[in-house]
């Protein structure tokens, strides 16, 4: 990859606690990288139905990644809310994304995680969507982006220089996960039903969305810098007023999730 196709966030201290106003998107990250113990600890604080999905995942990196993105996840919120972490309670829609029960105001947000790094996206007044992906170069890409990806998006990819294909095809893939996510479908929205710009290099924008002329103008998707090693996107249904965009502190944001990784 070039670094210098990345963009750049300032992943900046936390405000104090609070909910984001009308009009902003805040995103957050962090590492996943605990202490065994520390993250043994953390993990009694989950609902018995997050233990049980943990119970299904069969590698412990796995386990260990989403034991910590879920506790990332409880924590910002209940900072937001000025609550108890392990008192929140979720639910899911019918496309698997989460939601919060027993709340007496509006509060959109959207998790994401790919190998050490998580992000999270938080707004009041519009639905959100995230995508964090760690770019791996041992996957039938070119397989993968026929079958997902629309005809035009394929033929942009088969005409990068090959050397930017790969990062080509991560940043196209995170900017339509956050932009399907945001719909909250996720891929079973129907990731050929929504175009988005190619170039790993350009800013992201909506080329096309289902739903007739006009659609695709109204949608907002914007890259992130997640990391070396990663691509990431956020998406919502307008152009918010201001993205603001926050590194979480303590034990999860380890030195080891920020170091660039070696890409296999």
């Amino acid at each position: 990859m070039n670094p210098c196709q990345h963009p750049t966030t300032p992943w900046l201290t936390p405000p104090p606690a609070g909910l984001p106003v009308a009009g902003e998107i805040h995103v957050w990250r962090a590492g996943l990288d605990w202490a065994p113990d520390a993250l043994a600890a953390a993990a009694a604080s989950l609902s018995p139905d997050e233990r049980e999905r943990v119970a299904r995942l069969r590698l412990p990196a796995h386990r260990d990644a989403f034991v910590a993105a879920r506790i990332f996840l409880r924590r910002v919120l209940a900072r937001c809310l000025d609550a108890d972490a392990a008192a929140l309670r979720f639910g899911t829609t019918a496309h698997g994304k989460p939601y919060l029960v027993e709340l007496s105001a509006p509060l959109h947000f959207n998790l994401a995680h790919s190998g050490s790094v998580a992000l999270l996206a938080v707004a009041v007044d519009a639905t959100v969507g995230v995508d964090v992906e760690r770019v791996r170069i041992n996957l039938d890409l070119d397989g993968i982006a026929r079958r997902f990806f629309r005809s035009e998006e394929s033929a942009a990819l088969d005409a990068l220089p090959a050397a930017q294909r790969t990062e080509a095809f991560f940043a196209v893939w995170t900017r339509k996960e956050a932009l399907l996510k945001a719909l909250g479908k996720g891929i079973a929205g129907g990731v050929d039903r929504y175009g988005v710009t190619v170039d790993p290099g350009s800013p992201a924008r909506v080329l096309a969305a289902a739903g007739g002329p006009g659609e695709a103008a109204r949608w907002w998707v914007a890259d992130l810098a997640a990391g070396p090693g990663y691509r990431a996107a956020v998406a919502a249904p307008a152009t918010p007023g201001r993205v603001l965009t926050w590194a979480w502190p303590g034990p999860m944001d380890s030195s080891s999730s920020r170091a660039p990784e070696e890409i296999p």
